[in-house]
C-alpha cells in the first residue's frame, strides 16, 4: 500500500457531503487543498485539490467537526477506480481515502 501525507486545508465541502453507504456506515466528502512546491508566473505556490472520502465512525467526528477553510492533516491511500459513464465511455475517478 502507498501512503499520502499532506498538509492542508478543506477547500469545500459539498451540500451532499454526508450520506450512507449501502451496508449503512455513515460516509462524508469534501474537497481538500495543499499547495505544491511549484511556484506559478507570480511565484506563489501551485495549489493541488484532491477529493476526500471517508467512511464510519472517522466520518462521523469530521462531518461534526470540518468547516471551509479548516487546517487538516491528511494521512491516508489515493484510491482509484475505473468505471463506464452512461454514455458508455470509461474514466477514472480518483480520491484520497483517510487511513
Amino acid at each position: 500500500m502507498q501512503e499520502f501525507i499532506a498538509n492542508g486545508r478543506v477547500a469545500n465541502i459539498p451540500e451532499d457531503a454526508v450520506g450512507k453507504t449501502a451496508n449503512g456506515n455513515v460516509s462524508f466528502k469534501f474537497d481538500f487543498v495543499c499547495d505544491s512546491s511549484l511556484l506559478d508566473e507570480q511565484q506563489q505556490p501551485l495549489s493541488t485539490f484532491f477529493p476526500v472520502q471517508v467512511y464510519g465512525k472517522q466520518a462521523e467526528i469530521m462531518a461534526q467537526s470540518l468547516s471551509k477553510g479548516s487546517p487538516i492533516l491528511i494521512k491516508g491511500e489515493i484510491i482509484q477506480r475505473v468505471y463506464t459513464d452512461k454514455n458508455g465511455q470509461r474514466r477514472t475517478h480518483q480520491y484520497l481515502a483517510p487511513a
